[in-house]
């Protein structure tokens, strides 16, 4: 930058000063330069961007921050970034496409007069019910370059990405497959929420044997019910009374099953059903060890089959 001094007689009828010399040596009029001494700051324009996974590709600017575009730059310089994504609450590459240390972000002020630069990310647009996910994208200086301008600061140089999820919420069992010991006399299974539930939600529960179930209905309580999942309820345990009886048996099962409800709010449901094995506490003798499972024959109800119960269990 500069600015000039210029000089000038207070008295304008004085003619016998003159202002400068012909020679040379003196001057009316002095120019002055300011060289600048300030850190070039280089940047991403925004610091936290917000993306719906339909949103695809998502475009991250970086630029220099403190020279404006209508100021020249007549010394120049160049300089050559290098940009990395970092892993949050959202994963690679399940949710967006990672970019490595060779995405090169490079900035000429010399001969293009390059003051901005914009990078792509690929957002995966899943079919997965989920909350919001972050990762993160930073800015460094290129890791093949030897001798990094000392003037040059970075600064945002970490640009945060929230991925917002335009799945509708789900709900279903948080498992397929439940275990529950006869002795306990109770099963407990979990229905749980995936996404973000905008309003109250019902859903009905139900047991139920299916064909190809072992249980019978003496061997639990039957129950319907409904589940009612406000806004920020995640999930909700349902216990199912298990009849504790006198008899050695075999391994039996029953099926759970949720479904919507249809003076409710239309939500997907999935997985809707879970089946749930009931182990006897009892091993009658005699009993064999083969293969690492506790096998026996006989007892009350049927002495001609084989049973197996779990050696886990007591």
């Amino acid at each position: 930058e500069t600015f000039q001094i210029q000089l000038s007689l207070a008295d304008e009828g004085l003619t016998s000063v003159n202002l400068g010399a012909s020679g040379g040596s003196l001057f009316a009029t002095a120019t002055v330069v300011i060289i600048d001494d300030d850190d070039v700051i280089i940047g991403w324009e925004q610091n936290l961007t917000s993306v719906s996974e339909s949103q695809s590709p998502l475009e991250l600017c970086v630029r220099v921050m403190n020279i404006d575009d209508e100021v020249a730059f007549p010394e120049g310089f160049e300089v050559s970034l290098a940009a990395n994504t970092i892993r949050g609450t959202a994963a690679d590459p399940g949710d967006y496409t990672v970019l490595q240390a060779d995405n090169d972000i490079f900035f000429d002020l010399i001969d293009d007069d390059v003051r901005r630069t914009c990078i792509e990310i690929q957002i995966i647009d899943d079919d997965v019910p989920e909350g919001v996910e972050l990762f993160s994208i930073e800015v460094v200086p290129d890791p093949f370059i030897v001798n990094f301008p000392t003037n040059i600061r970075l600064e945002p140089n970490v640009a945060f990405v929230e991925i917002l999820d335009n799945d509708p919420p789900r709900i279903g069992f948080n498992q397929t497959e439940y275990t529950a010991l006869e002795s306990d006399r109770v099963a407990t299974v979990y229905v749980s929420v995936l996404g973000d539930l905008q309003q109250r939600v019902t859903v009905a529960f139900s047991t139920e044997i299916r064909s190809s179930d072992s249980a019978t209905d003496t061997d639990f309580v039957s129950l319907s019910r409904q589940l009612v999942f406000d806004q920020g309820t995640t999930v909700i345990p349902v216990e199912i009374t298990i009849i504790d009886d006198s008899f050695s048996e075999v391994v039996e099962s029953f099926t759970v099953r949720v479904a919507q409800d249809p003076d409710n709010p239309t939500v997907m449901v999935n997985p809707d059903t879970a089946v749930v094995s009931i182990h006897d506490a009892l091993c009658p003798d005699p009993v064999e060890i083969f293969n690492g499972m506790v096998t026996f024959t006989g007892n009350s109800v049927d002495d001609t089959a084989t049973y197996t119960c779990d050696p886990g269990f007591e």
